[in-house]
């Protein structure tokens, strides 16, 4: 043991000084009991602070959690899926007479014509989930009937739960992302994250049970040319957020494409450490923690005049007022857009106390060059994703040094001590007794052999 090798290295250096240090202390061959006394006493709190020292240092190494990363292989037959999340851009749909409308005007002045704010007018004519979505392993419609459920909507977040899965609501705004916007709008868009409940068969070649399927022809393109459909695979605990917290995959969604590929999860089991701890809790989202200490430090700026609420998760909690008009509500955009970009997004996002979660999953994503699965009709673009094996690749972070580690390093410690005190201070005695002997003066005595 390092800790006890240590303190036998010292001891030598310590019995020889002592031992000088009595021999010094010899007056006509005689050492005094006072200086016996305070050379042990003085040996027994030097290896007493050696010991402490030791101890310290083991307690240190055990609170700053070493570990040792485990790569190991598991099989399992079914996948759960990741979340999924969806970003039509423009979030607009068409007319219902089929053909867009290219008068309609989202801006803030057009916002102010109609003394309406920018986010209501964008709530009117944006799209919906069932507008964009044909089909997806989350049962949305039951023929052209749309299934119950349970809806709840807080601020700007809505959450639909079905038997089959939940999908999540949000607005976000296009200021997010620090581009030029159009000026006839829209200044937001809606993102759409699903979480099937069913498990997926690894190695299955089913194009029904994994795919989904976008319907463009419900966006509208009077502000674009060219629309798309943004799509995100991430961890299905991190709630998707504007900030990138999550390490989601994007993968862009274009009309009359087919898009196939393969998803590999990858879950990490981290190790909670002093220097670096983690929140084991799996209702804990980081990216959630991390957009509300957005928003929160964003509207304490008191050059943000007011709040849009759609913008806002269920957990944020603002106290300014919500903006009235369109010019307010343009006040508030230009500021959102200066805050997301550097250095002012650093600084609202410095010393948030938000901590990562220890157990997450990364997704790997690969194209399919063999997919079997096609789209066949117009204005539609198909995704399919598949797990192609049943191995899964778990890290874990172990433990180098356990609380049983701790306690057997710690007695082994004090065990030294009291053997090596003992040891030195025996040897210190007999070194005494042998001084004395040698120094005694010797007498020659006469023996009378006649009185024996």
């Amino acid at each position: 043991m390092e800790g006890g090798a240590n303190i036998f290295r010292s001891s030598h250096e310590v019995v020889r000084s002592a031992s000088l240090d009595l021999l010094t202390a010899t007056n006509n061959g005689k050492v005094t009991s006072g200086a016996n006394k305070v050379v042990k006493a003085v040996l027994i709190l030097t290896f007493a602070a050696l010991a402490l020292w030791q101890v310290a240092i083991q307690v240190e190494e055990y609170l700053s959690h070493p570990s040792q990363t485990l790569y190991t292989m598991e099989t399992a037959d079914k996948i759960q899926t990741p979340a999924f999340t969806f970003c039509p851009k423009p979030s607009v749909r068409s007319s219902p007479q089929g053909a867009d409308d290219l008068s309609i005007d989202l801006s803030a002045q057009g916002s102010r014509s109609r003394n309406t704010t920018m986010a209501e007018d964008f709530k009117n004519v944006s799209v919906s989930l069932l507008d964009v979505l044909n089909f997806s392993p989350i049962r949305l419609r039951d023929g052209k009937k749309t299934i119950e459920e349970k809806v709840t909507s807080v601020k700007g977040e809505t959450v639909h739960v079905l038997d089959s899965g939940t999908w999540r609501e949000r607005t976000f705004s296009l200021a997010h992302e620090g581009n030029v916007i159009n000026l006839r709008g829209p200044y937001y868009y809606k993102c759409f994250t699903l979480l099937p409940e069913r498990r997926v068969v690894a190695g299955s070649v089913s194009c029904s049970s994994t795919s989904f399927l976008l319907d463009f022809r419900q966006i509208n393109t009077a502000f674009t040319s060219t629309p798309l459909i943004e799509m995100y695979i991430h961890d299905r605990k991190e709630k998707f957020t504007f900030l990138s917290m999550t390490s989601a995959k994007l993968l862009l969604l274009r009309n009359n494409t087919m898009t196939s590929i393969f998803s590999r999860p990858e879950i990490i089991h981290r190790q909670s450490r002093m220097k670096d701890p983690c929140i084991p809790d799996e209702d804990y989202s980081y990216s959630r923690c991390m957009e509300i200490c957005f928003w929160e430090r964003f509207y304490s700026s008191p050059g943000v005049p007011c709040v849009v609420p759609s913008l806002l998760p269920v957990e944020a909690t603002i106290t300014k007022p919500e903006c009235q008009n369109a010019d307010s509500e343009m006040n508030h955009t230009r500021r959102l857009w200066e805050a997301r970009r550097e250095p002012l997004v650093s600084q609202l996002l410095n010393d948030c106390d938000c901590t990562k979660r220890c157990d997450t999953i990364e997704y790997h994503i690969f194209p399919d060059p063999t997919s079997i699965c096609q789209s066949m009709r117009e204005g539609i673009a198909m995704l399919h994703f598949n797990f192609p094996s049943k191995l899964v690749p778990h890290i874990l972070e172990k433990e180098l040094l356990t609380s049983r580690d701790l306690l057997v390093s710690i007695g082994g410690i004090v065990g030294i001590f009291l053997c090596v005190s003992l040891f030195t201070i025996t040897a210190i005695d007999l070194i005494c007794c042998g001084i004395c002997f040698k120094l005694r003066p010797r007498r020659n005595g006469v023996i009378d052999v006649g009185k024996q």
